[in-house]
């Protein structure tokens, strides 16, 4: 009689097999909770660093132009709770919050300390210290600090410049946005764009557009000079401050802005034809040259200041083209 052989796993195989198989998946498990947890790490210092980054740069422009309106609060909540952490505040506003509390507080002096020693018992006049505190995954403090000395402000204007000379319209004679266009569009300087975001992302400072610029954006533009061929009608939103801006047009100048509190804008608003400028929420420093004539509304505030005019410096001196 022919007996059947059989095959198949023998019950130490199937084991073996077995216990072979929970360590592969045991560490690709794990494998995968460490890299979960490294990420979990790396993305929460990437945050931390573009916070530091931001705050720094922030902090390190304005205190050294001797901007210094700048506070530091509990940070509160769409119902004006107050929550556990502190924010950077502008003209009682939040620029960036989530960080850490000192002592259960938002200690304003720990933030920001003027006249620091540089040698033991000389405080130097416009150094400050920064400090940041950011809470680690175990709840102790992490602290950043970091010093900023404030720059004296050197002008560009001849001795005897008054501030009612920065708002001119004829008779005045008001030189012309014209010839100034003319002569700077073709200067390898001058980067051709009529896009707000390429403008915004770019690191150059002078910008020219050969057509008219509609509902342009300016906000993030700080340090910029926009000059068009034909007119501008630009907008200031969301509580968003500009400073050190220049627009310069061949046509007319209009400015419209939303969602404004407490906003500023800094600069120079030049044009060979009609200029309007207002904004509820907005208060305005700097100068406004129109060859035709201008008209300001709802403004917060209008503060005269010819020291807009170094924004086109070194090509241009406005001063030197004003005719008495």
């Amino acid at each position: 009689m022919l007996t059947q052989r059989q095959s198949g796993f023998t019950l130490v195989e199937l084991m073996v097999a077995m216990v072979i198989g929970t360590v592969i998946i045991l560490g690709a498990g794990q494998l995968f909770l460490t890299t979960f947890q490294t990420f979990q790490k790396v993305d929460e210092l990437s945050r931390k660093q573009e916070t530091v980054v931001f705050v720094a740069n922030r902090l390190s422009n304005e205190y050294r132009k001797g901007n210094t309106d700048y506070g530091y609060e509990r940070t509160r909540d769409s119902n004006g709770n107050e929550l556990e952490e502190c924010s950077v505040m502008e003209a009682s506003q939040p620029i960036v919050g989530g960080l850490a509390l000192y002592e259960d507080q938002c200690v304003e002096d720990r933030f920001v300390q003027d006249e620091v020693e540089v040698v033991p018992g000389e405080p130097l006049e416009g150094y400050y210290r920064f400090t940041l505190d950011f809470e680690r995954a175990d709840d102790e403090l992490e602290t950043l600090s970091f010093h900023v000395m404030q720059r004296p402000q050197a002008s560009c204007l001849p001795p005897g410049t008054e501030d009612e000379d920065a708002f001119l319209q004829p008779p005045d004679r008001v030189p012309s946005a014209v010839e100034f266009i003319d002569d700077m569009k073709s200067r390898d300087e001058v980067v051709r764009s009529c896009n707000a975001n390429d403008v915004r992302a770019s690191d150059e400072k002078y910008f020219y557009c050969d057509d008219n610029i509609n509902n342009f954006d300016v906000s993030g533009m700080d340090g910029k000079v926009i000059m068009a061929e034909q007119g501008i009608s630009f907008e200031v939103n969301d509580n968003q401050s500009v400073s050190d801006l220049a627009i310069v047009a061949k046509n007319a100048i209009n400015m419209n802005g939303n969602d404004n509190v407490n906003a500023t804008l800094e600069g120079l608003f030049w044009s060979e034809q009609n200029i309007s400028l207002g904004s509820g929420g907005v208060s305005f420093k700097g100068s406004i040259l129109s060859s035709s004539n201008y008209t300001t509304n709802n403004f917060i505030s209008e503060t005269p200041s010819p020291e807009a005019w170094c924004l086109l410096e070194p090509y241009y001196s406005v001063s030197d083209n004003i005719k008495e």
